[in-house]
């Protein structure tokens, strides 16, 4: 059973974080761009960087055409910037890791238990016990740990708003 969860756990951290990116320079309308970013960072602390590198944590991110306002997170300081100096906007949200977890973790429950049927451990389970039991227990434990790592690990949406000049 232990080969099992190790199978499942490492399936688990390899399928389990996600990371969306979106360029401005691609999208038709940049106001509706700067728009979809406000309203995705809604009640979200957000990682602001710079083209010269630096890096924000903040909340209540607004992005318009001219500036990118927002609240820093450590010191509550509010910060304004041109949004020409902004290279990306980095948006985690535990909530959609969690879904995106818990679909993943189903099939990555069902393969581990296919390949901790193969290796013909002996469980010695219980009488009574039968493939369809196995079967939930595989699908649960494997929506559960998925959610629970994808929860911690987030899905990450990038709003790229400027791209680095080389």
């Amino acid at each position: 059973m232990q080969n099992v969860l190790i199978v499942f756990a490492i399936f688990a951290l390899i399928f389990s974080s996600c990371t969306q990116v979106r360029n401005i320079k691609n999208s038709q309308e940049p106001e509706s761009f700067y728009t979809k970013v406000t309203t995705a960072s809604y009640g979200k602390i957000s990682t602001i960087i710079t083209s010269s590198g630096e890096s924000y944590e903040g909340i209540h991110l607004r992005v318009s055409s001219d500036s990118t306002k927002w609240i820093l997170e450590s010191s509550g300081e509010r910060m304004i910037y041109p949004t020409d100096k902004i290279h990306k906007v980095r948006i985690k949200d535990h909530f959609k890791g969690a879904v995106g977890g818990f679909l993943i973790g189903i099939p990555a429950g069902l393969v581990a238990l296919f390949i901790g049927s193969k290796l013909d451990i002996d469980l010695n389970p219980p009488e009574g016990f039968n493939q369809v039991h196995a079967l939930i227990i595989g699908v649960t434990v494997g929506a559960l740990v998925g959610c629970g790592i994808g929860a911690v690990a987030a899905h990450k949406d990038e709003y790229i708003i400027n791209s680095l000049k080389e």
